[in-house]
């Protein structure tokens, strides 16, 4: 049985010309049970087979081509069964490996149309009340833009979400705002926007645990009761900072309930009692580590491990030791 073999760039192609009787069977067969085939002298019709093989294959090729008549077939069979059996399980591989990676990307993705639910959460928005009358719509275009956007400037080059509207889960939307916490553009947006952004993201979150069914967060409900809401240590940060600012740095003499409701502006979903108590624990601190302050009000000892850790490193932002 003739073979011709033409070798075509580096040899790692190879073009193997085959006369062989019932091809298609014959091929089936060796796929499927490497069944070995003696009968290829009879039909002959011509299928040009084209693969990639590594230069051992090729050599076997080439050595195959000195057998005699009587064993080329069993060779060249042999080594067909050889060829398909490694395409089929290398395709087969591949295929694995692409379905495993489309979980991964898929799941790494999570995300939603930034559209629809800047929709939901504008409607959502819309029934919220701050000291029992609604938000200003100025108000809450300005908060839907920085979420929207503000990641998008070169200080936020890191966070790979740029529309915070494609984050759909609270956990999700919790790691990122870690991440964005951190970024150099972080502080330059909350300055220009007046503490906007921080403002922006905790509404953001507050609408997250609404639709995720956090029961401490109605539909129309300004603001959880004292005791339900769950701190966060960057809510703790904020707070010790804007204590710092009003009553170490400047002195300044405004009274308790005045300074709460001027924090709720940036910590909306906390109610204002929620603050004057956070406060109130502050300065219990600043007292106890003999730094002067101004507030006018009895401080509160039963403060959290994580308040302290908050306060401390705002001690050394300030240079305050």
């Amino acid at each position: 049985m003739p073979v011709f073999c033409v070798a075509s760039g580096t040899a790692n192609y190879i073009i193997v010309m085959l006369i062989l009787l019932k091809v298609a069977l014959n091929l089936m067969l060796l796929l499927t049970s490497n069944i070995k085939s003696d009968s290829l002298s009879a039909e002959v019709i011509v299928v040009k087979v084209k693969f990639d093989i590594d230069r051992k294959l090729y050599n076997k090729f080439q050595a195959a081509m000195t057998f005699q008549e009587k064993d080329e077939n069993e060779v060249v069979n042999n080594l067909i069964a050889e060829y398909l059996k490694n395409l089929l399980n290398n395709t087969t591989a591949k295929d694995a490996s692409a379905d495993e990676g489309q979980k991964i990307t898929s799941k790494k993705a999570n995300k939603v149309d930034p559209y629809s639910q800047k929709r939901r959460f504008v409607e959502w928005f819309k029934q919220q009340t701050y000291q029992d009358r609604p938000y200003n719509p100025v108000t809450i275009s300005g908060y839907t833009g920085r979420i929207e956007h503000a990641c998008q400037s070169k200080g936020f080059s890191s966070i790979s979400t740029k529309n915070l509207f494609e984050i759909a889960d609270i956990e999700s939307f919790r790691a990122i705002r870690s991440q964005i916490e951190k970024c150099d553009g972080f502080n330059a947006v909350n300055t220009e926007t007046h503490n906007g952004f921080t403002a922006a993201l905790n509404m953001y979150d507050r609408f997250l645990r609404y639709t995720s069914g956090d029961d401490s967060v109605s539909a129309a409900n300004a603001s959880p009761t004292p005791n339900s809401h769950r701190w966060t240590y960057s809510e703790d940060e904020l707070c010790c900072k804007r204590y710092f600012e009003t009553f170490v740095i400047k002195k300044n003499t405004i009274d308790l309930t005045r300074f709460a409701e001027l924090l709720h502006k940036e910590l909306p979903d906390i109610s204002i009692g929620s603050l004057k108590m956070k406060a109130q624990n502050i300065k219990y601190l600043c007292d106890e580590l003999k730094i002067p302050n101004s507030l006018v009000a009895k401080s509160l000892s039963q403060y959290s491990a994580q308040s302290k850790k908050a306060f401390i490193a705002v001690c050394n932002l300030y240079g305050i030791k």
